[in-house]
């Protein structure tokens, strides 16, 4: 079904609001994680970063195991903040504790 909204997205006229759309997708799948993830990299894209984050956050606590979303926030951090040091300055804790996840993850 994903796919579906996928598809139908990629039709949808230039100025859609890709936000609005994905959220309306999340009202209809609260607790899928690949909409959740796909919603956060567009209001990443869409300079919403708290939100993004968070929705990433999100699909992060339903599907732990996929190592490929930490990486992602780990690699917006650095670019975003100049740098991982930077990232670190900025996020503190919150940067830490995500690395810390993903060092566990990728030794599993």
């Amino acid at each position: 079904m994903l796919d579906a909204q996928a598809r139908e997205m990629m039709l949808l006229p230039e100025d859609t609001d890709l936000v609005a759309f994905w959220q309306k997708v999340l009202e209809y799948n609260p607790d899928n994680a690949d909409v959740l993830e796909r919603l956060g990299k567009t209001c990443l894209y869409e300079d919403k970063d708290e939100k993004g984050i968070e929705y990433i956050k999100q699909a992060i606590r339903l599907n732990p195991g996929e190592n490929i979303l930490h990486l992602d926030i780990a690699r917006y951090y650095m670019y975003q903040y100049g740098g991982l040091g930077r990232a670190h300055q900025v996020f503190g804790p919150d940067l830490t504790a995500l690395l810390e996840e993903l060092n566990r993850t990728l030794a599993a």
